[in-house]
């Protein structure tokens, strides 16, 4: 779990087990765009 996101859960802004699963599905999908952007097409 991301530093902000435990400082978050433990000032008591809200409840970050939600944050957290949706971070990791973005972090997926931002790791396969730049994969395909950067691969070459020969």
């Amino acid at each position: 779990m991301p530093l902000y996101l435990i400082l978050a859960k433990d000032l008591g802004y809200g409840e970050t087990a939600g944050l957290n699963n949706i971070l990791e599905e973005v972090s997926r999908m931002l790791n396969a765009y730049a994969s395909a952007i950067l691969t070459p097409d020969f």
